[in-house]
């Protein structure tokens, strides 16, 4: 899909690690993200279905949107999410922070 093409590149340019839909103007719920720092998965209509209540943990992070500026984020250390790949096959991935 050239539209999932076109935010990849946007994202490697901007020297990102994630993008989504609303930063290069579209309205939908789509982000691509830099997985194991080499694979780019999209996930179209996202849910998190799962997260570890009363465990979080504080990473430092950036947006494309607001380039040069970072900040302490707290994040679940464990999320599952469920979302449509690029070819509309439902997923889930989780995440673990250690």
């Amino acid at each position: 899909m050239k539209f999932l093409r076109d935010m990849e590149d946007t994202m490697f340019k901007a020297k990102g690690v994630g993008i989504a839909a609303p930063q290069v103007g579209v309205n939908e719920r789509i982000f691509l993200a830099l997985l194991d720092q080499e694979r780019v998965v999209a996930m179209v209509n996202p849910e998190i279905i799962s997260y570890s209540v009363g465990e979080t943990i504080e990473m430092e992070e950036g947006c494309l949107s607001l380039p040069g500026k970072w900040a302490n984020t707290p994040r679940y250390k464990e999320v599952t999410l469920q979302y449509l790949d690029e070819m509309g096959h439902e997923k889930n991935h989780e995440i673990n922070r250690i």
